[in-house]
């Protein structure tokens, strides 16, 4: 990495991290893009250069969190053997990262949910960390034949996604769900079973 280019990664950091701590002091509603652009000491012309709203600053520091955790979340995962024991650990690990701000959380996944099906949006030209992770562990399990590989690792992968949200949105928010452990058994038996062999 050029000097140009760590300067811009600095300045990226720069901004999610006075973004973050303004809507966890304001909320994420009461903060303005010109209140992020001031105390980021940068223009209003250079925040949007970085990032076109606050919801996509929110994305970033997520993806940045799972970034920065990558080894981690790796050497967690490594000690399964099983395709199952890889993806439940990683359904754990998604909820527990996102868990630690519901109210931002949500407002990443409403995002999130709304720019799935814009061809044009940043977030469909790149992968984030966790998903090309999730990609990565799929591809490797049809490798190994854990799982079926007549359907695209992207699909499967994309499905789980939505398994991921499944299981956040009702282990965090539907006390009707019962036992969380059998919840989560049941969403990974439900899934796996539709792509075992």
């Amino acid at each position: 990495m050029n000097r140009r280019e760590r300067k811009k990664e600095e300045t990226r950091l720069k901004l999610i991290s006075v973004a973050m701590d303004l809507f966890k002091k304001k909320g994420f509603q009461n903060t303005t893009m010109e209140e992020i652009a001031e105390i980021g000491d940068v223009s209003k012309g250079t925040l949007y250069n970085y990032y076109q709203d606050k919801e996509t600053i929110l994305c970033a520091y997520f993806q940045r969190i799972f970034k920065d955790k990558r080894l981690e979340i790796v050497e967690a995962l490594n000690k399964h053997k099983t395709i199952e024991g890889k993806l439940s650990s990683l359904l754990d690990m998604s909820k527990e990262v996102m868990g630690e701000d519901l109210g931002l959380s949500t407002i990443y996944f409403k995002h999130r949910l709304q720019t799935f099906f814009d061809n044009n949006s940043v977030y469909n030209l790149q992968r984030s960390s966790r998903e090309e992770l999730l990609l990565e562990l799929i591809t490797e399990a049809q490798e190994k034949k854990e799982i079926r590989n007549d359907i695209p690792a992207s699909v499967i992968a994309r499905t789980f996604q939505f398994l991921s949200l499944n299981y956040f949105i009702t282990s965090t928010y539907d006390k009707a769900s019962g036992n969380k452990k059998n919840f989560k058994e049941h969403l990974m038996e439900m899934f796996l079973n539709g792509v075992k062999l």
